[in-house]
């Protein structure tokens, strides 16, 4: 399956060492996902754009995925749907 960059927007919880957590993550303007939970923070290159960021990995009740911060960018990796491929 085919993926493509989507900037997002985040809203952040930084702690009292100055770490920016990730609570929620806004999909449009009306679509908002809390973060039930933190995985992994790792800084690493996108595997679609190659660039150098932190990725995390977080939890969305029973869905893992990652969101990436290059600069002061975020984006999520979004599957591309294909509309041929899908059932009736």
């Amino acid at each position: 399956m085919q993926r493509r960059k989507r900037y997002v927007g985040v809203t952040l919880k930084v702690d009292t060492a100055g770490v920016a957590l990730p609570i929620t993550v806004d999909w449009s303007e009306k679509i908002s996902y809390p973060v039930d939970e933190i995985i992994d923070v790792r800084h690493t290159k996108g595997s679609i754009s190659g660039e150098e960021g932190l990725r995390y990995t977080l939890r969305f009740g029973n869905v893992t995925t990652y969101l990436w911060k290059t600069g002061k960018f975020w984006y999520v990796e979004e599957k591309i749907v294909d509309p041929d491929r899908m059932l009736p």
